[in-house]
């Protein structure tokens, strides 16, 4: 399998560990141990509502937590328009999460094994040199780069006798085994977002996975743990920003803060208030803008689950009675409720149709059927056309709206 082809963002940080840090450091273990592994990608930065946590600690062996920070992700280009991949708010909260999460696990006795890494697939094949590995639990794949990484741990995994096992878990809010038809299959992919909603809020939503009992950790090294390991992880990437006395709301990365702030949205009645995208024209303080949920950068890197959000909106729904979504009375749009249901199902529906669009879902005539944009348009920002460029740059420093 080819490699995946990226470009370096800026200069390496000599104070990074990479790989060859971790084969030349590591101590391997000797007391014949298994072990199974939890391999947390950036999507999935939480310990409730987590499947492959789950399944790990049901089996009757060790388990060590992994959470790679992959150097294309962090400090590389995009292929075609070189735009930096991550910007510094990015890069900022993720290493948020990551300190969170690391936090929570040591508070119950486990540890957090964090590296910065080119290719995942060379770390497991180490990981599994140093440790007598059983499996590997993650979430599965669904866009094109991500599911070539992850067959790449598949094979580099198998040379050591070792499963890679894999589950679609909490990543969206509907189960892919539940939906009733099968999104990799075009014939039976809804091609619009409207169809896919219409037939998934007809199908069940399963309930948030609790935080297993934690089963012990292997033995690590204090290095490969804690806050040095991951300031090291974080090292190339874009340095963090400073605050900007402007802004109305500061999000802060983690599982903590965002069970925090949803509990907080839901007791203060603010779901009364909730919009949606869809709502945009709407005036005064009830807008998108500032009617919206703010959980997005919470849900984007998986420190909530989208079905935990939604269970929480139908128990206040079932507390505290039914809003109009529009403000204007009960009508077609339905409550808030349906209308927060409605906007995580648009997220449902793009992740479910890179499985049958594969390569073709980042071309310019998707784009632009999804955007609303002239095709051209499209076409020039993708090829890194100087205003294109220009364009998703002040997007990702969140001066302007979506290009």
């Amino acid at each position: 399998m080819a490699a995946r082809r990226w470009t370096r963002a800026g200069k390496s940080n000599s104070g990074q560990r990479l790989l060859t840090d971790f084969q030349a450091t590591s101590a391997q273990s000797t007391d014949g141990s298994v072990i199974n592994v939890v391999w947390y990608k950036w999507s999935d930065l939480r310990l409730r509502d987590h499947e492959p946590l789950m399944r790990a600690h049901s089996r009757s062996l060790a388990v060590l937590h992994v959470h790679l920070i992959e150097l294309p992700l962090l400090a590389g280009c995009s292929r075609v328009s070189k735009i930096q991949r991550c910007s510094a708010r990015r890069a900022a909260f993720w290493r948020e999460a990551v300190t969170d999460l690391s936090h929570q696990l040591e508070d119950r006795g486990q540890h957090l094994f964090v590296y910065a890494v080119a290719k995942p697939s060379d770390f497991f094949a180490s990981l599994c040199k140093r440790f007598k590995v059983a499996s590997v639990f993650a979430h599965s794949e669904f866009c094109d780069e991500e599911l070539k990484t992850q067959e790449g741990v598949r094979l580099a995994l198998s040379g050591s006798g070792t499963k890679l096992e894999t589950f679609w878990g909490g990543l969206t809010l509907h189960h892919i085994d539940d939906l009733g038809f099968d999104p990799a299959d075009p014939n039976q992919m809804p091609m619009y977002k409207g169809e896919f909603n219409g037939a998934a809020k007809k199908r069940p939503i399963r309930e948030a996975l609790p935080m297993p009992k934690l089963r012990p950790p292997p033995p690590c090294d204090s290095c490969d743990v804690g806050a040095d390991a991951i300031s090291a992880a974080f090292a190339s990437g874009p340095q963090a920003p400073p605050i900007d006395q402007r802004q109305p709301f500061v999000w802060v990365g983690g599982e903590t803060v965002a069970l925090e702030y949803l509990k907080w949205y839901m007791e203060s009645g603010q779901l009364k208030n909730y919009r949606g995208a869809t709502e945009s024209f709407a005036h005064g303080d009830h807008n998108p803008v500032n009617a919206g949920t703010r959980l997005s950068p919470w849900l984007a890197f998986g420190c909530i689950s989208a079905r935990m959000v939604i269970h929480e909106a139908r128990e206040f729904e079932r507390i505290h009675g039914k809003s109009s979504s529009t403000g204007k009375g009960s009508g077609k749009m339905g409550s808030t409720g349906a209308r927060l249901h409605t906007e995580l199902n648009f997220r449902d529906f793009l992740r479910f149709s890179a499985l049958s669009w594969g390569t073709n879902y980042s071309k310019s005539e998707v784009l632009s059927r999804f955007l609303g944009l002239n095709g051209a348009m499209t076409k020039y920002a993708l090829q890194g056309g100087k205003l294109g460029r220009r364009a998703i740059h002040l997007w990702m420093l969140e001066c302007v709206s979506w290009p």
